[in-house]
């Protein structure tokens, strides 16, 4: 469990070594022993002043202090140490340290919180051998130091991403020098890039790759459905990275460029190229940036995407120097391009049961949901009352950043649990949007109208037809519902492809499976009503169920005579994959008792949901006198949790099977009567049930009538105690289910 603790005033040690990646790759071994004995002498001089060690990354320490006197003595007794650590050419070890106190949040052994940011940017500005403070820090120590501890007034400097400027002060061990070079700060790089109005939430793992894909590639191109957050990471991303471009970092935002000729322009725009008399943009671009080191992020391409790519691709072979970061819906398809996909944020499952507020912190939606919420309302908290309500909440807006926040807007008005009951009509619920957000930003269904109006024809039918699974499909399922004389089976595999490009549908890879295919929820719901509104729901409502009745069919037959357990396995795990598919069939009202084997597929997992589908079913034909009814019947009962419930269901399979004369369905129905008399004791009904079975069975000479009747009389013999008695009938059933080459028979019977 998650637990978050706001402290008081605590206060933060960090450190590393200067120049560590360079000693490690010209002597690693030298490095290995050197870094043992730093570690060792962190440890003690921590552990000796009372500190605690909460995090070492690589050969980075991250302390923490009760007393901001004794997180300075264990910095300076490090230090004094350290300087009889020495390398291999003879130098000190040297360690840059920064220390700050402030209010920090644990949670799971770790901490969080402006206090930890800031110290780490102050770490940053150090060198080798020094050790600064904050003047949050210094004002607490500077009274109670020891005497041989001198400190330097650094002055007043502005910290990378931290608001307002620090007093920054410089702590000396006695016997040290205390002179270096000014510290590591150096003004802002150049650039545009937008400040964002609200807190980052989250995405520590998609910014970690990001960085390192920004070291290794010119193109990075971010792709996932409207409303994840692509704009949004990138900047941050960008931010980040900002100082390894001397030029900076430059954000163009091409959603409200409409024309492709424009694209060229808008770039040269926002870099400054001016464009006065009849310039063209593209040859003036070109010798900006052969000039300059620069990223450059084009945000929104989709829509101008060929136009996007022809000219990356000029950019980036005049210019050795350029690094674009892209954001769209679909990949630029380049040469060299790096394709990062963004997935909506992590959140809880819907059916997750007894969460905490603890619990569901530990998830991004959750974390942007209630730091959105507290800017509309300041005193809201997730409490036990509303966890469940924030949970189901987030699963249901699948972790959209832009749904959330559009979500979050009404709580001005509504409760949680308002907003929750009202998902239902979700597209009209979340239109809140800021008023200074393209239209298309402002409200869900307008963002996913954009993408929609985006794809082809094929494209969009395709899109709207795959509503109609649950679940998801393979893509084998999708060219057997989905196509018709107007969109071809060979149509569906490109448009598919087409769909996944553009994010609208994500493709799962499952080790040993075939590639499968869903919709996030809103798209589903989106393309369910675009549906109807093309009038095509009933048809491939009717297509999706009779695709699934035909699998479970195929299924019954290739389980009947298997003898290979990878048959078995094969059709548990497609009973499992596609359990929500088969509900979809079965609500779909034209589905009647032909789709008892769909309700089937649940017996042994879910025997209660079976007998409930079987009674839908059998409630939809109430009247019907067929085999499939009497099927369906006979295995209500089997699902049945007593004798006495599942009577009138065998009673009425009984009679629909004497009034069809199918003698195996009538001996089948009198032995599970007299299993249940046996399962009574009573066992006179239990033989007068058996003699009629066999009767019925000897008239008949049907080899399952047969079976039947030999198994009634082995169990009644059983229930007598008579194993002598029992035997030879199990065997006649067992010479016969060999002969028909039935295994799973075979197994029973033995």
């Amino acid at each position: 469990m998650t637990t978050w603790t706001t402290f008081g005033t605590y206060t933060l040690l960090f450190t590393d070594i200067e120049g560590s990646t360079r000693r490690w790759g010209d002597d690693p071994a030298a490095m290995s022993a050197l870094l043992r004995r730093h570690d060792a002498i962190m440890r003690e001089a921590i552990a000796r002043h009372d500190g605690q060690v909460f995090k070492t990354i690589g050969d980075a320490f991250c302390a923490l202090f009760a007393s901001a006197q004794k997180a300075l003595c264990a910095a300076m007794d490090a230090q004094s140490m350290l300087n009889n650590c020495l390398t291999p050419d003879g130098t000190p070890l040297r360690v840059r340290m920064a220390l700050h106190t402030g209010d920090v949040e644990q949670r799971d052994n770790d901490y969080f919180g402006p206090p930890v940011n800031r110290v780490a940017r102050l770490l940053g500005v150090a060198h080798g051998g020094q050790t600064l403070l904050t003047q949050a820090t210094f004002s607490l120590v500077r009274e109670h130091a020891p005497d041989t501890v001198s400190f330097y007034d650094l002055g007043e400097h502005q910290l990378r991403d931290i608001t307002g400027v620090e007093h920054i002060y410089q702590a000396n061990p006695p016997g040290l020098s205390g002179f270096f070079p000014p510290l590591r700060i150096s003004a802002a790089p150049p650039g545009n890039l937008p400040t964002p109005p609200t807190t980052f939430i989250g995405r520590d793992r998609e910014r970690r790759d990001l960085s390192a894909l920004l070291a290794h590639t010119k193109l990075l191109t971010l792709t996932g459905i409207g409303g994840t957050g692509k704009t949004r990471l990138a900047i941050q991303v960008a931010d980040e990275n900002a100082g390894t471009f001397p030029d900076g970092a430059w954000f163009v935002d091409l959603a409200p460029v409409t024309e492709c000729a424009l694209v060229a322009q808008a770039i040269a725009l926002t870099l400054g190229i001016s464009l006065e008399g009849h310039r063209e943009a593209v040859p003036e671009l070109l010798a900006f940036l052969r000039s300059h080191r620069l990223l450059l992020i084009l945000d929104n391409c989709e829509h101008l995407v060929e136009t996007c790519a022809q000219l990356v691709s000029i950019l980036l072979q005049a210019s050795a120097e350029l690094t674009i970061l892209a954001t769209s819906r679909e990949p630029l398809h380049l040469p060299g391009e790096s394709v990062y996909r963004v997935l909506p944020l992590s959140c809880p499952a819907s059916e997750e049961e007894k969460v905490t507020p603890d619990d569901l912190l530990r998830y991004e939606a959750v974390r942007l949901f209630l730091e959105r919420a507290t800017a509309v309302t300041p005193d809201f908290q997730i409490t036990p009352a509303n966890a469940a309500a924030v949970q189901q909440l987030c699963a249901r807006l699948d972790g959209l950043p832009m749904a959330i926040e559009l979500a979050t807007a009404r709580l001005r008005a509504m409760t949680v649990e308002q907003i929750l009951d009202r998902l239902r009509d979700r597209f009209r619920l979340l239109t809140s949007g800021s008023r200074v957000a393209l239209p298309r930003q402002q409200t869900l269904r307008a963002l996913i109208d954009w993408s929609y109006d985006l794809l082809t024809a094929s494209e969009q039918a395709l899109l709207r037809r795959l509503a109609v699974f649950a679940g998801g499909c393979t893509l084998e399922a999708a060219e057997a519902v989905c196509a018709d004389d107007v969109l071809f089976d060979w149509d569906v595999m490109d448009a598919l492809t087409e769909l996944v490009e553009k994010s609208l549908i994500l493709a799962d890879a499952t080790e040993g499976a075939d590639m499968r295919y869903r919709m996030l929820e809103v798209v589903r719901e989106y393309s369910e009503e675009k549906l109807r509104d093309a009038g095509e729901e009933q048809a491939f409502r009717q297509r999706h169920a009779a695709y699934f009745l035909e699998q479970v069919a195929r299924e019954k037959r290739e389980i009947a005579g298997a003898a290979s357990a990878e048959v078995w396995q094969k059709w548990a795990r497609f009973n499992v994959t596609e359990a929500d598919n088969f509900r979809a069939a079965l609500r779909h009202t034209d589905v009647g008792l032909d789709g008892f084997p769909l309700a089937l597929t649940f017996f042994r997992r879910f025997p209660s949901e079976c007998h409930s589908w079987l009674d839908v079913l059998l409630a939809r034909n109430p009247d019907e006198q067929s085999v499939e009814r009497a099927e369906a019947l006979l295995w209500a009962a089997h699902v049945c949790r007593t004798h006495i419930e599942a009577y009138p269901y065998v009673e009425e399979s009984l009679y629909l099977y004497r009034h069809l004369n199918l003698p195996e369905g009538i001996c089948e129905c009198l032995r599970t009567l007299s299993r249940h008399a046996v399962a009574r004791g009573n066992l006179a009904e239990a033989e007068a049930l058996r003699e009629e079975c066999q009767q019925v069975a000897d008239a008949s000479g049907n080899k399952n009538a047969v079976v039947h009747a030999a198994i009634t009389s082995a169990v009644v013999a059983l229930a007598r105690g008579d194993a002598a008695a029992a035997r030879p009938p199990l065997e006649q059933a067992l010479r016969i289910r060999r002969a028909m080459q039935l295994p799973q028979e075979v197994a029973f019977i033995l």
